[in-house]
């Protein structure tokens, strides 16, 4: 990660061709009253939830993860996953991601000169919300939201599906979230959100893994379960955010699914309920990693495409006496209190 100042000179000068490129967004004054986020770890199920939510009848925005694809480019570290970021418990009025969300949030978005037109998945006349999914910055989540103060939803899921999920899309050499696994490690980051000793000696014992495979599985998932533990804190102190389960789409999706469009203010409608029917039935596409089609009742207990049975074993050790071994909780996503 960037220490301080090199991320201070970065935003300088990412801003200074922003608003020489984008007059017209330099200001960062869009209303993002109509922006509406869903962020999670990657392979954890935010695509699920943003393409069923994103087939809904009302007039809306649909833009999933174009802050990996932006230009100008975000680059926040030097190599791999350029758009990962250390934890930003605040970030300043023209940083790169408030300028993009934003922009995003704007009627007039050019979505060519942004080089996001693929991801830009619906664009509807006089749309009344705008829905952005996004796996890519997480640990600037606390930051984004507390400049954005838009709904947003947090998916969190088990992580060591997540990591077996990524790597047998990506192998073990996969540079997602490599940066991440020091971001949680950082001082700011621990202290915020991570209190257990346990979880310094496991990073240690990872550390000293002489086994690339085993290291990184290890890794992986205990920065999946950092990231987790950071957004249920986070969303037990925002009003404006709520956490959904993956556990509980797949356990209970029409009435998760409903709750959350219902949180968000997007229309459950006859039109995304059977787009949710659609991707809940057995077909060959349920064995497509990117696919959405999916047997919920298979889900929650499924095998594991790339982990062996001992790795899993060791990883779930590692996790419970880590403390972050946390279960679904009982409620559903936006039941009171």
């Amino acid at each position: 990660m960037s220490d301080v100042s090199m991320d201070e000179m970065f935003v300088e000068t990412w801003y200074a061709q922003w608003r020489e490129r984008f007059p017209a967004f330099a200001a960062c004054d869009a209303d993002t009253s109509r922006l509406r986020l869903i962020l999670g770890v990657g392979r954890g199920g935010t695509t699920w939830l943003s393409r069923v939510l994103g087939e809904t009848g009302m007039p809306i925005r649909l833009l999933l993860e174009g802050l990996f694809h932006l230009k100008p480019k975000l680059e926040f570290a030097p190599e791999g996953d350029h758009t990962a970021i250390s934890y930003r418990p605040r970030l300043p009025e023209h940083h790169p991601l408030l300028c993009v969300y934003h922009a995003v949030a704007t009627p007039m978005c050019d979505w060519t000169v942004f080089g996001l037109p693929f991801h830009l998945k619906r664009e509807d006349p006089a749309w009344r919300l705008c829905l952005m999914k996004e796996v890519h910055s997480l640990l600037a989540t606390e930051g984004l939201l507390h400049a954005l103060q838009c709904p947003a939803l947090f998916v969190v899921r088990d992580p060591v599906y997540v990591v077996d999920s990524l790597f047998a899309r990506d192998g073990v050499t996969s540079i997602y979230l490599r940066h991440e696994s020091q971001g949680v490690r950082e001082a700011r980051f621990f202290s915020r959100f991570i209190r257990e000793d346990a979880v310094v000696r496991a990073w240690e014992a990872i550390d000293s893994t002489e086994d690339d495979r085993e290291r990184g599985i290890r890794e992986k998932v205990l920065t999946v379960a950092c990231m987790n533990r950071m957004f249920r804190v986070l969303a037990s102190e925002m009003d404006h955010v709520r956490l959904v389960e993956y556990a509980v789409l797949c356990s209970q999706p029409e009435a998760e699914f409903e709750r959350a469009a219902a949180f968000l203010g997007v229309d459950w409608d006859a039109r995304a309920q059977a787009f949710l029917a659609s991707t809940m039935h057995s077909d060959a596409e349920k064995h497509i990693l990117q696919s959405v089609v999916r047997v919920t009742s298979e889900q929650l207990n499924r095998p594991l495409k790339f982990f062996a049975d001992d790795e899993v074993d060791r990883c779930r050790a590692m996790l419970a006496e880590c403390g972050l071994d946390e279960c679904a909780p009982v409620e559903l996503c936006g039941a009171s209190a």
